[in-house]
């Protein structure tokens, strides 16, 4: 959480956010890091970004620097996608440069790279493109919500 007297008093029009990230004078940001020793703040992901797999908590980010660091990878982005059973199941869109490339491939790397077994996506989905917003960046929301319905190519 952020604070100070420069602090802004709340989102613009967007009064449910406001009361959902602005609280005793404190701003949620939704960001997640950490302080080191000299007093330098490091950020190192979001908590939207957290996926809650079976009770255990992954984040998508360590799993998403583990793909892309796969020469043939180009993007990734890993997001939970609601499961009946694991509550959130771990999801990878990625962006190849060999379309051919096996989905087994990328799961053999992910092993080799020392991914612990409950972070391995359960599904790699290939994609031609990641949804971006206006300013280009990963609009993750839209992986969310039409994940069952995006084809693979």
């Amino acid at each position: 959480a952020v604070g100070g007297p420069s602090l802004a008093l709340g989102y613009w029009k967007d009064p449910e956010q406001t009361r959902a990230r602005f609280v005793a004078g404190w701003w949620r940001s939704g960001d997640m890091g950490f302080v080191d020793a000299e007093g330098d703040l490091f950020i190192t992901g979001r908590t939207d970004n957290l996926i809650n797999s079976g009770g255990i908590k992954v984040h998508a980010e360590e799993i998403e620097r583990v793909l892309l660091a796969h020469p043939e990878v180009v993007q990734a982005a890993v997001v939970g996608q609601p499961d009946e059973r694991w509550g959130q199941r771990i999801e990878a869109y990625v962006v190849l440069r060999a379309a051919d490339l096996a989905t087994d491939a990328l799961e053999a790397h992910c092993r080799a790279a020392g991914l612990a077994g409950f972070k391995l996506p359960k599904l790699f989905r290939r994609v031609a493109s990641l949804p971006t917003g206006p300013t280009g960046k990963l609009y993750r929301r839209a992986l969310r919500t039409s994940g069952a319905d995006r084809q693979e190519s």
